[in-house]
């Protein structure tokens, strides 16, 4: 199942975007990183089994790729 992820634009118009499991995940990922107290660090693998419920090496591969293409 997809998730349509919803947001306003700056404008005030409704904005949808689609999103596949890898980005469903990276998405939530990286959200979890920036709820991060700030100065607070937290692993990969934490965020993976702790907050997640992922596999830590799917993660990693979302990661490399995001990393990889900024």
């Amino acid at each position: 199942m997809a998730w349509i992820w919803l947001w306003m634009t700056p404008a005030g118009e409704e904005a949808r975007m689609k999103l596949s499991t890898k980005g469903r995940y990276a998405m939530v990922a990286m959200a979890d990183l920036a709820l991060q107290a700030e100065g607070e660090m937290t692993s990969l693998a934490d965020i993976a089994k702790r907050r997640q419920d992922l596999s830590l090496p799917y993660l990693e591969q979302l990661f490399v790729r995001l990393r990889r293409e900024g």
